[in-house]
């Protein structure tokens, strides 16, 4: 297995757009168009998890989170896991390969949203030293 930061200049950016965009999980489409409109710069990354020359998950380390008006710097989102090898603690090698590339660039610290009521990412999150910082509150009106 290879973890592997990759921007626009990078082989494995059209294949990775394909990937992301296929994927089934809602966001990954969301994803697809920033790389598309290369929304990624400067130091901005995609990363990627490949196995057997195959991409089963995916992570992104950004200036600001994709929800605008928060000012969470720098920003882990979009972590996916293929179905397939979830349990295989891929998304665990994921963040600490962000969480080492945002030491090494002298981060202060490294943000990421998850929603409180999916109670597995939380579990997921906080076993890996993550603790809340903020929480938004709504009231559904429809």
């Amino acid at each position: 297995m290879e973890l592997k930061f990759i921007t626009s200049n990078d082989k494995e950016w059209q294949k990775a757009i394909e990937y992301i965009q296929n994927c089934p999980w809602k966001d990954g489409k969301s994803l697809a168009s920033k790389m598309i409109n290369n929304y990624f710069n400067d130091w901005q990354r995609v990363l990627i998890v490949l196995k057997d020359n195959n991409i089963i998950a995916f992570c992104t380390f950004t200036k600001e989170d994709c929800i605008k008006d928060v000012n969470y710097r720098p920003f882990i989102g979009y972590i996916y896991v293929d179905e397939k090898y979830r349990g295989q603690h891929i998304g665990k090698n994921l963040y600490h390969y962000v969480v080492d590339f945002a030491k090494k660039n002298d981060c202060y610290n490294l943000t990421l949203n998850v929603w409180c009521l999916n109670e597995n990412a939380m579990k997921f999150y906080e076993s890996l030293g993550l603790q809340p910082q903020k929480i938004g509150m709504e009231t559904l009106l429809k």
